[in-house]
């Protein structure tokens, strides 16, 4: 696969493309006194079932008290939530928390009232019925309540005493850290978003964000303890973004991750790999396998990820990267055994591009006659 003069074009121009970028932290409830979101994003909460002073001393400043029988907070979420998309973005959920032991309660809750879309993505309490009671559990599912995941952590989070959570997830390449450790489960979920599926498994639809409840067209699973200090990222924190939040600290930076997202067509196993750094002045190395022995290939690139379905004439395909800014950025042909060559992505060392999230796409063709074929992406946001 030989890279095109565009390459150049591209990254001399990256700078104007993401001049716009979104704010890095899409949401941060202090619950001190109130449940206004001091992010900028507007994203205030209403509390609804709480006594005359539901507010009490927390691990930083005051804490917001839930009864776990009727208490719960209402976001109206006006920018940067819900958070969970389906495609493949990096966010992370950062909060601390002190509860006893409690059957399936939530502390955050992205959920959708509409009769007959289940979607769900929510932190909180596991099950009594398996014994993880004190651990975390972390829950998404999709529009027709098909489990992505529904996992609980290796460590107690809920035992009575002030733990700090933070939640990171690149593509379904995530982590949890409880006090400011990884926990020893396996939080990894990219064999499960990355195995060929249909369309509309990656649709999630949410238009309800909750705390200390999951709140769809009835409400459930309310949580009894307290929170305090819950902020929401667009980016991955870094183990030591992770200590800084714990500590109060100013808001971290973005830090640079790279994701897989998403399936390929049901017609091969086209896939996309990536080694190197998506930070700041390294270099994204990318190629991919799976495809045709020499068959026309080539990659394609876009600011940020808009899934599009393009089933019908491509056979159960999504192209990824948002069509605002598609273009190829290097074409050839395959190896004999069905892979690209490697493509070299030096990312310049400009702190404008920072945060920026960038989209790769393999595209090549496969069987006779020659069928297109397209694979997941690879999601890279830049960072320090």
């Amino acid at each position: 696969m030989l890279r095109m003069s565009l390459l150049a074009c591209l990254l001399a121009n990256l700078l104007a493309v993401v001049a716009n970028a979104q704010s890095l932290l899409s949401a941060h409830w202090k619950l001190d006194s109130n449940a206004s979101d001091a992010s900028g994003n507007r994203n205030d909460g209403t509390l609804h079932g709480f006594g005359r002073n539901p507010f009490v001393l927390g691990k930083v400043g005051q804490a917001l008290a839930f009864d776990g029988k009727d208490d719960y907070v209402a976001i109206s979420a006006r920018g940067g939530l819900p958070i969970y998309g389906g495609k493949g973005a990096p966010y992370s959920v950062a909060f601390w928390v002190k509860a006893p032991k409690q059957n399936n309660a939530r502390c955050y809750s992205e959920t959708n009232a509409t009769p007959g879309i289940r979607s769900q993505f929510s932190i909180g309490s596991g099950f009594s019925g398996n014994g993880t009671d004190d651990r975390l559990a972390i829950a998404i599912f999709n529009d027709r309540t098909h489990k992505i995941i529904s996992w609980q952590s290796a460590m107690r989070v809920f035992d009575g005493t002030w733990h700090h959570v933070a939640w990171v997830d690149a593509s379904g390449t995530a982590q949890l850290y409880v006090d400011g450790v990884k926990d020893g489960q396996r939080w990894d979920y990219t064999n499960v978003l990355r195995n060929p599926r249909t369309p509309d498994y990656y649709k999630f639809t949410f238009n309800r964000v909750s705390l200390g409840a999951s709140v769809t067209n009835a409400r459930c699973c309310f949580l009894k303890g307290l929170l305090d200090d819950l902020r929401i990222y667009r980016f991955v924190l870094s183990a030591a973004d992770v200590k800084l939040v714990m500590q109060g600290g100013a808001h971290p930076s973005c830090s640079a991750s790279v994701g897989h997202f998403g399936y390929g067509c049901n017609l091969g196993p086209l896939r996309m790999h990536a080694t190197g750094s998506a930070q700041l002045g390294k270099t994204l190395s990318l190629h991919f396998t799976g495809a045709a022995a020499s068959a026309p290939a080539l990659m394609l690139f876009g600011v940020g990820v808009a899934p599009i379905d393009l089933a019908r004439p491509f056979g159960g395909c999504q192209l990824y990267p948002s069509l605002r800014t598609l273009m190829p950025i290097a074409l050839g042909a395959t190896s004999r055994a069905g892979a690209s060559r490697n493509l070299r992505v030096p990312l310049p060392n400009a702190s404008g591009l920072t945060c920026a999230l960038l989209a790769f796409q393999g595209f090549s063709f496969a069987g006779l006659p020659r069928r297109p074929e397209l694979s997941g992406v690879v999601v890279a946001q830049v960072g320090r």
